[in-house]
């Protein structure tokens, strides 16, 4: 028991990659491989591929879990990385144009 407690513990944060079947439970989204079940957190586009052989890329969050940053379907070109997706630098641009109009109003009263 005392051998089980120092080992050192997983590395959370470190880049994994996973390949297998996509799967929805009632957990959210997995991909089961040789082994065992990966659940993967924030799939964006996962809900077309489940059933699917697909490669999942991401950051370790938990000892089973990775948070996604891409999927893709086993055997495919893995997709270019894209830093913000559109509806972000929509928001970075609204919330940048609210303060630049509310400083000039508070200069202008």
């Amino acid at each position: 028991m005392e051998a089980l407690l120092e080992r050192p513990p997983m590395p959370i944060g470190a880049p994994h990659h996973v390949a297998g079947t996509l799967e929805c439970g009632p957990g959210g989204y997995g991909v089961r491989s040789g082994t065992g079940l990966t659940l993967i957190g924030y799939p964006r586009g996962a809900r077309r591929l489940i059933g699917c052989e697909v490669e999942v890329a991401g950051s370790r969050i938990a000892f089973d879990e990775i948070f996604c940053d891409r999927i893709w379907r086993r055997g495919e070109a893995r997709p270019a990385r894209r830093a913000l997706p559109g509806i972000e630098y929509l928001l970075i641009g609204a919330f940048t144009f609210y303060g630049f109009a509310a400083s000039v109003v508070s200069l202008l009263r």
